[in-house]
């Protein structure tokens, strides 16, 4: 849960923001869910979380899958490989879940249908009733994943390749091969350089995140030279396009103010009511908003009111117990 309270370190003003306290910083309080939550909802809202935690994690694992399955294919077939923004990854999750249409193009569904037939008879597929919002901020999480694997593996997964390519020695030999090779003029490089620099085409110390379809190809060009060495040569290591959840993956799920009504819809509807009329004694909206909530419970609470900082904050304060954190200097920010 993010918190916020005041420091004396300096930090860069958001010039968008007028209203930015240069006193002010975030940080992060670590606690048990059964800890933090009222104890008045605990036995609902406990088994609700750790169900949509389960349900978003193994979707975001088979996204993962499902995204390293749509590009491979792509490359083989020579195909234009999609922007890989956060719509991407969300229609990814969306299509690994409980969907019958799916998410994204023509070719994201089509490698979709194939992914489905690979998966074993009687495979429970992931929920996602209520957890679209869950998902986005899931699949946000995904495309900073993607991303930091690209960029922070590249330049290494490259030194293993030439080692192997060019019998060099060692990864300090490696190394310099790739620099010199984008650092030095050509008429200083000896021929592998100079072969490996026409091969690569771009310099991968400059500017990955902008060119990141175009060295996934390289990437997978690697991975196809090495299925040609023999499986027993030494420093073959190979290796997968895209992160998996065990490694750059998110190992939490964000609950954030959109996300947290949407989800507890899920609750029994008289839970729902007995919150509403709780929330309504520590808030007073319009008596048209009023009629709503009593008509809908949190569904319209998560259709109208969601933006409303005053409503939003008392429905975090009415679902966990948020003043055992808060201290006269360290405020929840929700």
């Amino acid at each position: 849960m993010a918190s916020k309270g005041t420091s004396n370190k300096k930090r860069k003003k958001n010039i968008d923001n007028d209203d930015d306290d240069d006193d002010e910083a975030y940080s992060v309080v670590q606690i048990k869910l059964n800890t933090l939550l009222q104890p008045h909802y605990r036995e609902w809202i406990h088994p609700l979380l750790e169900y949509c935690s389960y349900n978003v994690s193994r979707i975001v694992y088979e996204a993962w899958m499902l995204a390293e399955m749509h590009i491979l294919r792509l490359l083989e077939e020579g195909k234009a490989l999609p922007k890989f923004n956060s719509s991407f990854f969300k229609s990814c999750c969306v299509n690994v879940s409980q969907t019958k249409r799916g998410g994204g193009d023509d070719e994201l569904r089509s490698t979709t249908e194939e992914y489905r037939k690979l998966r074993p008879p009687n495979w429970p597929v992931p929920e996602n009733e209520k957890m679209s919002q869950l998902m986005s901020s899931a699949s946000i999480e995904m495309e900073t994943a993607f991303k930091n694997h690209i960029k922070l593996n590249l330049v290494g997964r490259l030194k293993r390749y030439v080692r192997l390519k060019y019998n060099l020695k060692n990864s300090k030999e490696a190394n310099w091969f790739i620099v010199s090779a984008f650092r030095d003029a050509d008429n200083m490089l000896v021929d592998d350089q100079k072969a490996f620099k026409t091969w690569l085409g771009k310099n991968p110390f400059m500017d990955v995140h902008k060119d990141i379809p175009y060295f996934l190809g390289k990437l997978h060009e690697i991975l196809k030279w090495y299925d040609t060495l023999d499986p027993t040569t030494k420093g073959k290591r190979s290796f997968t396009l895209l992160p998996q959840k065990r490694g750059y993956g998110m190992s939490f799920i964000h609950l954030e103010n959109v996300a947290l009504p949407q989800v507890l819809t899920l609750l029994a509807r008289e839970v729902q009511c007995d919150m509403v009329q709780t929330l309504l004694t520590q808030v007073t909206p319009n008596s048209d908003e009023e009629a709503f909530l009593h008509k809908h419970a949190l569904k319209g609470f998560s259709q109208n009111f969601c933006t409303n900082k005053e409503v939003s904050r008392a429905l975090w304060h009415l679902v966990f117990d948020v003043g055992r954190l808060e201290t006269v200097n360290r405020k929840i920010w929700v």
